[in-house]
C-alpha cells in the first residue's frame, strides 16, 4: 500500500496494521481497508484476495475537514 500524501494510517478489517508505505499479507477472502491521515478525506474500499495473489494499492487522498 502506497499513498499519497504517504504516512496515512492504514486499517483493515477495522484493524490498525501501519502506515503507508506499507507491505501487508492478507488472508484469502473479503476485506475492508480504510486510509486516515488528518486534514484528509477518509479513503474506504473492499477487496477480495485471491490465494496466491500479490495486489498494489495506490491510494490517492483528497483534502478533507477529517
Amino acid at each position: 500500500l502506497t499513498s499519497e500524501p504517504a504516512g496515512a494510517e492504514i486499517a483493515i478489517d477495522g484493524e490498525f496494521v501501519g502506515n503507508t508505505p506499507s507491505t501487508v499479507k492478507l488472508p484469502t477472502g473479503h476485506h475492508a481497508i480504510k486510509a486516515t491521515k488528518s486534514g484528509y478525506k477518509d479513503w474506504l474500499r473492499t477487496l477480495n484476495v485471491n490465494p496466491g495473489g500479490n495486489l498494489t494499492i495506490n491510494v490517492t487522498m483528497e483534502r478533507g475537514d477529517q
